[in-house]
């Protein structure tokens, strides 16, 4: 049977979602992970096992870091949710009226919200960039700016896998002069005490979680996948195309220190989940976003087919910059919004029940792993 870390924790009555968060973890020798849920602003379950780190055998704990992938998309989504609510952003104002240099190719007439949407048609980079590049988020939102749309802007969507992370960045900046990385410190991760970072030191990097790719886990198994695609999560080949092999992509430091809007923030479990309870309900004091900000936030923009070929069958659904519930992300009711993260990792909050989830796991996998845990988390908190 699988051991649980020392510092885990569950009030009583979850003993069915620990089970199922323990079946979650294949081998245990070889990888780990953490699973933390929020329930009216309380932390009822905070959990972890396996290894963090199989080659120095360190154990997974409660407040081991781990790079979140895109659920640093999510978090992103709150300021600019928050600059909504303070009337410093308008979704459904032309993103060329605040950032004209985006306009090439009829970019700029699309609605903000439709550009968090990945409705831009600017998903993959035109050209290859450097390590250099993407670290200057604002040079590097130049380029994308600049950019001819690979399809008719808003007529359709794609995943900005990587771009998105500059795009929400520029969108910040011009509308308060800071960075979106230094408002989500000052204004969520802070107030919180949450522990969630953009801006990694080398003490976090080192001691996040090691990713082990599972043998299924690959981006581009199927040849019929449109290369864009490809391009959109590899950077045109800066990056693997699987975002992570053994010893490259965001394995190194170089990458992690990186703290990519879009893939990059590194945090815990516990941290993700206590910063998505104060979207929907007052957590440690704060709430994060009104509900007029929410509503916003999550009235569908993208869902269906990509504008680009992918052959899946399960698609996501998506509101200005969060996930929203779809046969690809059950979340735990039709109000569930957030975002997941590559290989099975999960964060997200339901305004309605009051509950919050995030899910973290080092070993990455195209297969389902979620479906039975949310499913036993739905069984108590519904």
């Amino acid at each position: 049977m699988l051991t649980l870390s020392q510092t885990s924790y569950s009030k009583p009555g979850y003993g069915a979602v620990v089970d199922a968060f323990c079946a979650g973890v294949s081998n245990p020798l070889r990888g780990g992970a953490a699973l933390s849920i929020w329930r009216h602003g309380e932390e009822v379950v905070s959990i972890s096992a396996g290894m963090a780190d199989h080659r120095t055998l360190t154990t997974w704990q409660v407040d081991t870091p781990s790079v979140i992938f895109s659920i640093s998309k999510g978090l992103g989504a709150i300021v600019i949710g928050q600059l909504v609510d303070q009337s410093l952003l308008d979704l459904d104002e032309p993103i060329g009226t605040i950032w004209p240099e985006f306009s090439p190719g009829g970019k700029g007439l699309i609605a903000v919200g439709d550009v968090l949407a990945h409705r831009a048609g600017v998903s993959a980079p035109a050209e290859k960039p450097s390590l250099a590049l993407v670290a200057d988020n604002r040079v590097w939102a130049q380029h994308i700016a600049a950019q001819e749309p690979l399809w008719p802007p808003g007529s359709g969507h794609a995943y900005h896998a990587l771009t998105l992370g500059p795009i929400m960045n520029e969108l910040v900046f011009r509308a308060t002069g800071s960075s979106l990385r230094s408002l989500f410190q000052s204004h969520v991760a802070s107030p919180l005490r949450s522990n969630i970072t953009f801006h990694p030191t080398r003490a976090i990097i080192d001691s996040a979680a090691y990713f082990v790719p599972l043998p299924d886990w690959h981006l581009d198994a199927d040849p019929s996948t449109d290369p864009r695609i490809l391009a959109s999560s590899s950077l045109k080949g800066l990056l693997p195309a699987n975002l992570v092999n053994s010893n490259d992509g965001f394995n190194l430091r170089e990458v992690r220190s990186l703290g990519l809007l879009a893939a990059g923030a590194i945090g815990t479990a516990s941290g993700i989940a206590k910063v998505w309870s104060s979207t929907v309900v007052q957590t440690s004091g704060i709430r994060t976003l009104t509900p007029s900000a929410v509503s916003k936030m999550t009235a569908p923009r993208s869902e269906g087919s990509w504008a680009l070929r992918l052959p899946s069958t399960k698609l996501q659904r998506w509101g200005a910059g969060v996930e929203l519930v779809s046969e690809a992300a059950q979340m735990l009711s039709p109000s569930s919004f957030g975002h997941a993260g590559a290989g099975g990792q999960l964060g997200f909050a339901d305004p309605e029940l009051g509950v919050s989830v995030a899910y973290l796991r080092n070993e990455l996998t195209g297969n389902d792993v979620t479906g039975q845990l949310l499913s036993s988390i739905r069984a108590v908190c519904t």
